[in-house]
C-alpha cells in the first residue's frame, strides 16, 4: 500500500506549494524593494537609463541597407531637435507614463499590486527606465526609399516626437474606457495618430497607428512593436525557487529565449498570429497582433548606457495607403500579473507563460479548481481549506484502505516480535513462520 501513500504525499505537496504561491501573490512579496513610488509623476532624470538615439534598435524594413542609413541620420537629428515630455495616465489598474518620444510606455506601476504587505500604498513598478530598463516600444517603418524626403518624415519610429493635447489622462468613475491620443505630423503630408485604449479592470491595452496620407504619393509601411529589457539581476530572481526572467514567443508552441541565446542566435522567424513576451516570476508583458496575419518575429542585442539591452519584437506585413486616403495598424499589449483568465482570453497560448514545470499535469487542474472555489467564496484562505477537504474526500477510499492495512499490521506486531525471539538463530524457519502469519 505504499503507492497510494506516495501519491497522497505528492498531492499534499502540490496543495502546500499552491498555498504558498497564492499567499505570495495576495500579500505581495518584496519583489523590488527599490521600486519607484507610484505617486512619482516624473522619474529622476539623473538616474534614467539612456536609450540609444541611433538606429540599431529599429527593426529592418523591406530595404534594410538604405532605410537603416537614412533612419540613423534622421533619428540622431530628431534627438537633437526635439525635447520629449511625459504623459501621465491613471486607470483603476495602471499608473503609466508615456513618453512623447516614440509614444513609448516608459513607466508602468500596478496600484492593485503593492511592493510588499507592509507597504500597501507603494505600487509595484513593472516597466521603468530609472533604476533599470524595461520598456514597451512601437512605431512605423516606411518600406520604400525616396530621394526627395527623409524616411523619418514618412513614418514615425520610436525616436520620433509626438504631441499630446493633455499632460494627464484619467479613467473617471463610471467610465469603462479611456483613450490617449498622440499625434505625429511629418513634413511630407503624412500624419499619424498613435492611440492607446485602456479598459476598466483589464490589463490588455489596445494600440493603434492611424495614418492619414495627404501627400501626392502612395504610402507603404509596416508597424513594429518590441519589448526592451536590460540584463537579468539578482533582484529579478526568486530566493526560494528557480524562476525564469527572459523573453518568450508563441508560434503555435511556446518557446523561451534566454538573453544569452539572443547573443548566440538572434530570433528571425515569420509567424502567423502568435505573440512575443518578456516575463518574470509573477508578471509579464506581451505584444499580441490583433489579427491572424503574418508577422516577422525578431530579437536583437543593442548597446545601452552601461550594459547590453535585449529586444524581442514583431514587424507586420506592409500596408499601402493611397494619396488622400487613410489606413490603420492595430495591435494589443498585455502587461501585468499572470492572471490565467485574462491571459487565456487575450491570446491563444498566452496562459502558458505561467509555467508549472514538471507538475503541470497536476497543477493546472488543481489551480482551476482552486480558482473556481475562490469565485464562489471570494476568500483564498477558505478556498484552500475547501480544496484540501475535496482532495481528502477524493482519496478517502485509498486512505481508508491504507489505514486499515496499517491497523492490521499493528495487531500482528506482538506476534512478529514473538516469532523473531523464537527463531532468532534460524532465519529460514523465521521466514516460513512470517509467511504463514501474513497469510
Amino acid at each position: 500500500m505504499d503507492n497510494p501513500r506516495l501519491f497522497l504525499f505528492l498531492a499534499l505537496f502540490m496543495v502546500v506549494f499552491m498555498i504558498w504561491q497564492a499567499w505570495q501573490v495576495d500579500y505581495g512579496p518584496k519583489l523590488n524593494s527599490a521600486a519607484v513610488p507610484a505617486n512619482s509623476s516624473q522619474p529622476n532624470e539623473a538616474g534614467r537609463d539612456t536609450l540609444s538615439s541611433s538606429s540599431d534598435d529599429i527593426p529592418e524594413s523591406a530595404q534594410p541597407a538604405a532605410n537603416q542609413q537614412a533612419l540613423a541620420t534622421a533619428s540622431d537629428s530628431e534627438a537633437e531637435r526635439g525635447q520629449s515630455q511625459r504623459i501621465h495616465v491613471t486607470t483603476d489598474v495602471f499608473d503609466i507614463e508615456i513618453d512623447t518620444r516614440g509614444g513609448d510606455i516608459r513607466r508602468l506601476a500596478l496600484p492593485t499590486y503593492p511592493v510588499s504587505s507592509d507597504k500597501p500604498d507603494q505600487a509595484f513598478v513593472l516597466l521603468q527606465d530609472t533604476d533599470r530598463l524595461y520598456v514597451a516600444q512601437s512605431g512605423l517603418l516606411h518600406d520604400k526609399t525616396r530621394n526627395d524626403v527623409e524616411l523619418s518624415k514618412l513614418a514615425p519610429s520610436h525616436h520620433a516626437i509626438y504631441s499630446s493635447e493633455q499632460a494627464h489622462y484619467q479613467l473617471k468613475e463610471g467610465e469603462d474606457e479611456l483613450k490617449v491620443p498622440l499625434t505625429w505630423r511629418g513634413e511630407s503630408g503624412i500624419t499619424v495618430s498613435k492611440i492607446y485604449t485602456f479598459k476598466r479592470g483589464r490589463f490588455l491595452v489596445e494600440v493603434e497607428h492611424d495614418i492619414s496620407n495627404q501627400s501626392d504619393q502612395a504610402w507603404t509601411g509596416r508597424q513594429y512593436r518590441q519589448l526592451r529589457h536590460d540584463q537579468v539581476r539578482d533582484s529579478d530572481k526568486s530566493k526560494l525557487i528557480h524562476t525564469y526572467t527572459g523573453s518568450a514567443y508563441f508560434d503555435g508552441k511556446y518557446e523561451k529565449i534566454d538573453f544569452e541565446d539572443m547573443v548566440k542566435a538572434p530570433l528571425t522567424k515569420q509567424v502567423t498570429g502568435g505573440w512575443v513576451a518578456m516575463l518574470q516570476h509573477y508578471f509579464v508583458s506581451a505584444w499580441i497582433p490583433l489579427s491572424e496575419g503574418q508577422n516577422d518575429f525578431y530579437s536583437k542585442v543593442v548597446s545601452g548606457s552601461a550594459e547590453p539591452q535585449y529586444l524581442i519584437g514583431m514587424r507586420s506585413q506592409p500596408m499601402t495607403v493611397l494619396s488622400g486616403e487613410t489606413g490603420e495598424f492595430q495591435t494589443q499589449l498585455f502587461v501585468g500579473p499572470k492572471l490565467q483568465g485574462q491571459m487565456k482570453e487575450a491570446a491563444k497560448g498566452l496562459e502558458l507563460l505561467t509555467d508549472y514545470g514538471i507538475f503541470t499535469a497536476l497543477s493546472k487542474p488543481l489551480f482551476w479548481l482552486l480558482s473556481w472555489i475562490h469565485e464562489v467564496v471570494n476568500n483564498w484562505g477558505w478556498s484552500i481549506i475547501i480544496l484540501t477537504f475535496l482532495i481528502k474526500l477524493v482519496f478517502y477510499k485509498l486512505s481508508e484502505t491504507s489505514y486499515r492495512s496499517m491497523a492490521k499490521m499493528r495487531s500482528v506486531q506482538p506476534k512478529l516480535v514473538a516469532l523473531k525471539e523464537r527463531y532468532a538463530n534460524d532465519k529460514q524457519k523465521m521466514n516460513q513462520a512470517l509467511m504463514e502469519l501474513y497469510k
